[in-house]
């Protein structure tokens, strides 16, 4: 998994690269040509073996153009095109945020209410609740602190009606827990969409589902459109990685991610979204594609906002969304100023074709006669911010060991910009905004504030959170965990060669002690081999990791052996005496300290028993 830092980079440059789809759009007066985009979308289906690729491109002056390559159904012979049905995912929360934003210009909600108000009957645990209570907004930005879902409380065998969505927050008793301040940090959480919908619910009276279909939906021209997947039939086939045909797999958390939409359904919503409703917060799509909740919000800060991811090029503000579930990869995105905007879903989740979609739609027109260039920064850096970062948020409790490992940052003042440096070696420079704010040469807003938060300096985005440390707590657990690592790996194999060879040429006696450590190191790189295995057989399916199964078995076989295997090394080493040279012994001394930080590691993470079922 990807550190905060570098996914944060990533979803930068990708707003930046779109955004010059964009422009040229706007520049040049009319949607692009229709055959060139069929003929290149045809050619990345075909290179990566997509089963079908649907796409709308919109603007104010020309309207919609929806269609799609490749073929809705292989076996059957059906082509895919604009009234072909795909799931288009997180998505979908979009729709569920226009609700509340709805509800809430009417009056009946408001963005500040207490989540203990609007549902009093949920027991959720918030040990900051009496100075950061868990807020409506905090729901619909990704800041109240709560985990994402859990696969195995998210997915639902297929063919499974869903669920009521009373009986899914109740299902999650106990894991409705803030793990730091609300309203301070994000991190994106699929469940927190899930009481949203039944907030909207409880307050609406009807189901989130019917009131969205009247209030967006039908208003839209979303024609085809479906929260609840009742069209299934028409569904285009997906694939897995090894092009296997895919079953449409149901969610718990249905209003985070099952709305189903042809492209000329999402065509219109693109252009419901570019008329701006009534209903939307003053500043309209801009408000709502920035954050009003993390530290350092505020002065027009890029990020999540409400229900909308939000990023700026060139001067110009982007918003939209994507969404990923089992099968099916989809993006839009709109930029409200120029009047234009664009959504496309894959029907296999590749993420290199994925990303050669986008790279074909940034270079498809190279104008940018539209475009705004940054005012020039006069601002100079913050003194005393330069040091080392750790990541204070992360997504899911799997998440933390790799944000812990591989996500630290590090600030330095170069000239009159500050260099923001991950571990991966990827550099971002900022410019200086005053104020703590800063962004990107090629950007006007700010997209990172750098300054004191409760006592601590922090960096602050629209997706992520850093906390200044000493170089020690910052390279701690790195650098012990590595050389654990590699102590562990490395010794117990090299003093069993030598100690085997030794014996086949009676230079003496096998003694077993050189065996269990060797064995422990066998064990490690078994658990590693497998859960390589799991995360290939889950491109197959996702279910291969929630259900019981060679892989998940024996991941929990070996990882119960581990920390026996290193008991008992220890006994056999403790016990060795003279049966073992000096040298021998230091370094399997050595080994067994380093299998003993690897495993405490582990084992404080939560990973030790592994039981991928529990994920």
């Amino acid at each position: 998994m990807a550190s905060p830092a570098l996914n944060l980079s990533i979803r930068i440059a990708s707003f930046g690269l779109l955004f010059v789809l964009f422009i040229s759009f706007h520049a040049g007066g009319a949607l692009p040509d229709r055959e060139a985009i069929r003929a290149e979308l045809t050619r990345i289906a075909e290179d990566h073996n997509i089963p079908s690729i649907g796409y709308a491109f919109v603007s104010h002056e020309d309207g919609v153009i929806a269609d799609a390559v490749g073929m809705a159904d292989v076996e059957r012979g059906i082509a895919a095109g604009p009234d072909s049905l795909y799931r288009v995912g997180s998505i979908t929360k979009s729709f569920v945020a226009l609700g509340v934003l709805k509800r809430v210009h009417e009056g009946a909600l408001d963005l500040d209410a207490r989540l203990s108000e609007l549902l009093p009957d949920l027991e959720f645990q918030n040990d900051w609740e009496h100075s950061h209570p868990v807020r409506l907004r905090h729901l619909m930005e990704h800041t109240s602190g709560f985990p994402d879902f859990k696969l195995k409380d998210f997915l639902l065998p297929p063919g499974t009606p869903l669920p009521e969505l009373e009986a899914v927050v109740r299902m999650r008793t106990g894991q409705w827990r803030c793990r730091w301040q609300p309203g301070t940090r994000w991190a994106y959480s699929n469940i927190a969409y899930t009481l949203l919908a039944h907030i909207l619910e409880r307050n609406k009276g009807v189901p989130y589902h019917d009131y969205l279909t009247d209030l967006i939906l039908r208003p839209a021209g979303m024609d085809d459109a479906d929260f609840l997947g009742r069209n299934l039939e028409r569904l285009v086939c997906s694939s897995s990685a090894s092009g296997k045909p895919l079953q449409a797999v149901p969610i718990n958390d249905h209003p985070a991610g099952y709305l189903h939409a042809t492209p000329m359904d999402m065509g219109n919503w693109m252009l419901f979204l570019l008329d701006e409703p009534d209903w939307l917060p003053a500043g309209g799509l801009e408000a709502i594609s920035r954050p009003g909740s993390i530290v350092g919000a505020g002065n027009g800060l890029m990020g999540y906002g409400l229900g909308f991811y939000g990023g700026e090029s060139k001067g110009r503000v982007l918003l939209g969304h994507n969404g990923g579930i089992e099968g099916f990869l989809s993006k839009y995105l709109v930029a409200p100023e120029l009047g234009v905007g664009y959504y496309y879903s894959l029907a296999r989740a590749n993420g290199v074709a994925f990303e050669a979609v986008n790279t074909y739609f940034r270079n498809l027109v190279m104008d940018n006669r539209s475009a705004v260039e940054p005012t020039p920064s006069v601002a100079v850096p913050e003194p005393g911010i330069e040091g080392w970062y750790r990541p204070a948020s992360y997504r899911m409790e799997a998440m933390k060991l790799s944000a812990d490992l591989t996500g630290a940052v590090r600030l330095r003042i170069v000239g009159d910009q500050v260099v923001m440096r991950v571990l991966t070696g990827v550099e971002t420079r900022l410019n200086a905004l005053g104020q703590g704010y800063y962004r990107p040469a090629d950007t006007e807003r700010p997209t990172h504030f750098i300054g004191s938060y409760e006592g601590k300096t922090v960096i602050s985005t629209g997706f992520a959170y850093w906390e200044r440390g000493s170089f020690v707590s910052v390279w701690a657990l790195p650098v012990c965990f590595f050389s654990g690592l590699l102590v562990f790996l490395s010794l117990p194999v090299v003093v069993f060669g030598i100690h085997l060879v030794r014996t086949l040429r009676k230079r003496c006696e096998f003694s077993q002690v050189t065996l269990w450590p060797f064995l422990g190191s066998l064990t490690f790189v078994l658990i590693a081999g497998i859960m390589v295995l799991v995360a290939n057989a889950a491109n197959e399916s996702v279910q291969i990791l929630i259900t019981l199964n060679p892989y998940s078995v024996s991941l929990l076989v070996l990882s119960l052996l581990f920390p026996l295997l290193w008991l008992w090394s220890v006994y056999c080493w403790w016990k060795s005496g003279p049966l073992i040279g000096m040298a021998t012994r230091v370094m399997l001394g050595l080994a067994l300290m380093g299998w003993f930080v690897v495993l405490a590691v582990f084992t404080g993470y939560g990973y030790i028993p592994e039981m991928t079922w529990r994920w």
